[in-house]
């Protein structure tokens, strides 16, 4: 029982530590809400040589880019 609150204060102490990392300021180089995206060239996963640019979507459809890790 001793172990396991000395192991469970341990983590809390530890939470309290590390928890002001997790707001830390952010760089002043962020674009701005309703700035235009920074323009940008992905490659082709199917051919090395072709790249696609943001900006040859400008006034066509809507572009989306969602970025997560679905594992």
């Amino acid at each position: 029982m001793f172990n396991r609150a000395i192991l469970i204060g341990l983590a809390v102490l530890l939470a309290c530590v590390v928890a002001p990392a997790q707001f830390r300021r952010g760089g002043g180089n962020a674009p701005k809400e309703g700035a235009d995206a920074p323009d940008f060239n992905l490659k082709v996963l199917k051919t090395k040589k072709k790249k696609i640019k943001l900006s040859s979507y400008e006034g066509k459809k809507p572009v989306a880019l969602i970025f997560g890790s679905y594992t």
